[in-house]
């Protein structure tokens, strides 16, 4: 079982969940949650109340409006781990809550959403250049006709989470992902990569041989996933290191 501990969360939204999270702390900047919340607003114009969106991957970190105890249960009944939406990703399909298979685990997990008055859901798989997310929407009431109202619509739905998703990725990565952790001299041959530097000039100003430079450049480049120098300080910037 998945130790709650083992993700951060940011809760922002409506005045229902009083952990309202005003501002978080990026590279010792204040950033303001507008983005999210009106992400949040603009899933509820569309009939879910409760979005909850999480990067995939080891260090999972998640942004939501639902309350501590409807988080505490996606992450305790490992259902990002189990459930058919990461099965299902490969093929580009949404998963309904309400036609899941009815496995000990999905009869489980639902009986546990609806004891919290989450009775209609819908949880699909976006992507950036980051690295895949994946977005649960929910709302409280039992609405009549819930799967035909998410076929009919689940193009406006997924293009919204879609857009917001990698909106929130360009401009705070670090909400939902973990960012590159550099040396301090692979952060000092960085700083003189985005100066445009060559390796001899590099190598001169930081007093080391030209072989430990093309290391630290290839260990740059490797970390930021990117796929020369000149898109590694592109990325760099884009998360804030630089």
């Amino acid at each position: 079982m998945m130790a709650l501990n083992s993700y951060k969360s940011i809760n922002s939204g409506s005045n229902n969940h009083p952990n309202i999270l005003s501002a978080v702390k990026q590279n010792n900047r204040s950033v303001t949650p507008e983005l999210i919340n009106i992400l949040f607003d603009e899933m509820r114009a569309l009939g879910f109340d409760r979005t909850f969106v999480t990067s995939r991957g080891p260090a999972q970190k998640c942004i939501t409006n639902m309350s501590k105890n409807e988080t505490h249960l996606f992450f305790d009944q490992e259902w990002l781990v189990t459930n058919r939406t990461l099965k299902m990703s490969t093929y580009h399909r949404p998963t309904i809550w309400q036609e899941l298979d009815q496995s000990k685990h999905c009869v489980f997990f639902l009986s546990k959403l609806r004891t919290l008055g989450l009775y209609n859901g819908l949880s699909f798989t976006v992507y950036s250049n980051r690295g895949q997310g994946i977005f649960h929407l929910s709302c409280d009431e039992t609405i009549g006709n819930f799967s035909d109202y998410c076929r009919q619509r689940y193009t406006e739905i997924y293009g919204l989470a879609q857009l917001y998703f990698v909106r929130l990725v360009n401009s705070h990565p670090s909400l939902l992902f973990e960012l590159p952790k550099l040396t301090p001299r692979e952060n000092e041959c960085l700083n003189l990569l985005s100066k445009g530097l060559s390796n001899p000039e590099m190598s001169k100003l930081l007093s080391i041989s030209k072989d430990r430079v093309k290391e630290l450049v290839s260990s740059i480049i490797r970390k930021l996933d990117a796929s020369n120098r000149t898109e590694a300080v592109l990325l760099a910037t884009r998360c804030g290191i630089l």
